[in-house]
């Protein structure tokens, strides 16, 4: 037997190919798993040089695989432009906070400030850019909402990004007075896309550190894989963060595999697709398929609905490009051997998604396609049988409902709402399941997001929405956030579990969740993140 460079041993190991943990070991040689075993480690696989881990009660398991976040974003929230703005309660608390970061970072060209919402305002009357003009008129604000969907900006910023009153979009609007007057309020992703590059701008000099915070950060929550959905509506160029991540990589610094999506565009023209595609296809830096947006939110109404808002009659918000182009475009990459993960917020969305991936099945096999619906934040119940037939992955991040505040009951009613982020429906209908983030928009920590999918509460053990029996299993959201993730991205044959041959991707959790009351979850830290065969996060135990 060839000795083991690392041997981890511990009462709780969970592979997530048995439903349970067991009292085993996981072996490693170079960057794979050489072995997985229960009980007592066969002679001749420890040497001399063999590094060994005792973890007692400590659970093991694969490295969690955050399937939905933005990376660019996320590193930007790192760096000395951002302000958190979630705290704020009205629209003079968010320049109070804008004032005091200032004072701290005086040198600073623009300021990226996100988590603004008016639901947690105590005046939710929408903000404009005379207040932001009056305390900062020469430098530029790009202010986020936290749905993402929603900027802020002063005069300047609009100056600088080039906006106009007679800019034509594809879909969403600038915000404008009852005189035609911009407010300084941009609504959804395209509008949005005048601004995002100088939003999320970092320096050259600075992007190494704040990089390296970013992927710190990761590691730091146990993640070892994670998808990148930062694709704005268009794909004119390769985007600047991907040659930035490469150059990463070259220098050895990646300690997470990225899975790039770049945009869908909006036609069937892929060349700078097939490029990025030939370009990016490494272990740990991939091109895996292709991202759009299908519609909004809820919260400003841009989610498409089957039926009448609750809250507003006559408005059912809108899908950004009509159904049967989502239909052409997801034939089309699917064609190509590429799957493509579809921002469908609205069940009216869902139903368009899902329409257009049975489209493509009339020429394309689904079966060996990896189609994902982004968010399923509200899902028909006619529609929940379809992802199995179609094999759609449900991609859900399950922090959303507690970030939520239950705005969904508000929105479209306590009877729609049964059926509001279905995670319990969608699995036992037999829909591929897949758990992310969506970081920045909430925080990457996979511990809240197995929390709120297995309690359905808040942080506090509140609970929220009207759907208790969306509850599911602790078994259950750890393979979402692992196997299915994995399958997702379409690296199931070598990520997601602990199976001999697989890459060493792994993570070992200061306690065994099993068991474990259901807040206590929320206490858990990673011990070590293991990504490659190299520990790449070490913490206390």
């Amino acid at each position: 037997m060839i000795c083991a460079d690392i041997l981890i041993e511990s009462r709780a190991v969970f592979t997530g190919t048995e439903r349970e943990p067991f009292n085993g070991w996981v072996a490693v040689k170079e960057n794979r798993i050489q072995a997985v075993g229960k009980g007592a480690v066969p002679e001749g696989l420890v040497g001399r040089e063999t590094k060994q881990y005792q973890y007692g009660d400590q659970l093991v398991m694969a490295g969690f695989i955050d399937s939905h976040i933005h990376f660019g974003l996320g590193s930007a929230f790192k760096s000395k432009h951002y302000v958190d703005l979630a705290p704020a309660k009205s629209e003079e608390a968010c320049i109070e906070l804008i004032r005091e970061h200032l004072a701290e970072n005086p040198n600073i060209d623009h300021v990226l400030g996100w988590g603004w919402f008016l639901v947690n305002w105590d005046d939710p009357t929408p903000p404009s850019r005379d207040s932001l003009d009056a305390q900062f008129p020469d430098i530029p604000l790009y202010l986020f909402c936290v749905d993402g969907h929603t900027c802020w900006l002063n005069t300047k910023a609009m100056e600088v990004c080039g906006i106009r009153e007679d800019q034509k979009l594809s879909f969403g609007s600038f915000g404008k007075d009852e005189n035609g007057r911009l407010t300084g309020l941009l609504y959804e992703v395209d509008a949005l896309s005048f601004v995002m590059d100088r939003a999320f701008a970092v320096a050259d000099d600075d992007w190494p550190a704040v990089r390296d915070r970013m992927l710190g950060y990761i590691a730091g929550c146990g993640i070892t894989s994670v998808g990148d959905l930062s694709a704005s509506p268009r794909l004119n160029e390769e985007p600047e963060l991907y040659g930035k991540l490469l150059d990463a990589r070259e220098e050895g610094r990646l300690t997470a595999r990225i899975h790039l999506y770049p945009s869908l565009g909006e036609s069937t023209d892929f060349h700078v697709a097939r490029a990025i595609r030939e370009k990016y296809q490494f272990d740990d830096l991939k091109f895996s398929g292709l991202k759009q947006f299908v519609d909004g939110t809820t919260s400003l109404y841009s989610g498409c609905l089957l039926e009448d808002y609750a809250d507003r009659p006559g408005e059912k918000g809108f899908s950004n490009y009509p159904p049967e182009k989502y239909k052409e475009l997801i034939t089309a990459a699917n064609k190509e051997g590429w799957g493509v993960r579809l921002h469908s917020i609205g069940d009216g969305a869902v139903r368009i998604a899902l329409d257009a991936i049975e489209e493509s099945g009339k020429t394309n096999d689904l079966s060996v396609l990896k189609n994902c619906v982004e968010h399923c934040e509200s899902v028909n119940p006619l529609d929940i049988p379809r992802f199995a037939q179609l094999g759609a992955f449900a991609s859900i991040q399950p922090t959303h409902l507690p970030l939520d505040m239950n705005e969904k009951v508000e929105r479209i009613g306590k009877e729609r709402a049964r059926y509001e982020w279905p995670t319990a429906s969608l699995l036992k209908s037999g829909a591929p399941l897949c758990f992310g983030s969506d970081y920045p928009v909430y925080e990457m920590n996979p511990m809240i997001g197995i929390h709120a999918a297995v309690t359905r509460c808040l942080t506090d053990g509140t609970p929220t929405g009207v759907n208790p029996q969306e509850r599911i299993s602790l078994t259950d959201a750890l393979l979402a956030y692992t196997k299915g993730s994995a399958e997702s991205l379409g690296r199931e044959q070598e990520l997601g579990t602990l199976e001999e041959g697989k890459l060493a991707d792994l993570v070992v959790l200061d306690s065994n969740l099993f068991g474990m009351e259901l807040q206590d979850y929320l206490k858990v830290r990673p011990l070590l993140t293991m990504m490659d065969g190299k520990v790449v996060y070490e913490g206390e135990i």
